[in-house]
């Protein structure tokens, strides 16, 4: 009987023994269940993050390309005001024609703020990285709108200087003829 009781107390003893590896197991099982959940998060995470830099990686195609058509457009400006000078030079007595090409340059000068407004809408929406490259394009611009306006104040002093010489030598034929 002793034996008997030895043997059920040993049985009881592995019956214990195995309940505590099976709740080993179990508790090992919930971790790992954990540890993949969490990963699973952390892979969800990581796709966001790509698709992030993806966006901002268009984004940043997208400003280099615009940087380079302020750049075609701020030497389209300079051309043109070069052009607009060798005009002056053979229409000087035209008062209407400068008003009007007056008027065109305006038109473009706001063009060209309408884009550099466009442009800064994009980039505030980018990282630092990109700063550099907009103080870049906001230099082109202001030394294009500064030979525009130079040549403005030209054309204007042009054509007062013009007309001035216009009615002098309109008096002066007029003195002629009396």
């Amino acid at each position: 009987l002793r034996e008997l009781e030895e043997c059920n107390l040993s049985k009881e003893n592995c019956i214990d023994e195995l309940r505590s590896k099976l709740s080993e197991h179990e508790n090992t099982l919930e971790e790992q269940k954990k540890q993949i959940d969490q990963l699973s998060d952390e892979l969800q995470q990581l796709n966001g993050i790509e698709s992030k830099w993806q966006t901002c990686q268009r984004d940043l195609a997208n400003l280099e390309s615009d940087c380079q058509q302020a750049e075609l457009e701020a030497n389209e400006c300079r051309q043109e005001t070069e052009r607009l000078l060798q005009l002056v030079e053979t229409l000087t007595n035209s008062n209407t024609l400068l008003k009007t090409e007056n008027l065109t340059l305006t038109s473009k000068v706001q063009s060209l703020e309408n884009a550099d407004s466009s442009n800064s809408e994009i980039v505030e929406r980018l990282n630092q990285r990109l700063t550099n490259l907009e103080e870049e394009y906001l230099e082109h611009q202001r030394n294009a709108r500064t030979e525009v306006e130079s040549l403005e104040a030209l054309l204007s002093e042009k054509a007062q200087l013009d007309h001035a010489n216009l009615i002098k030598a309109l008096d002066y034929s007029i003195m002629l003829f009396d």
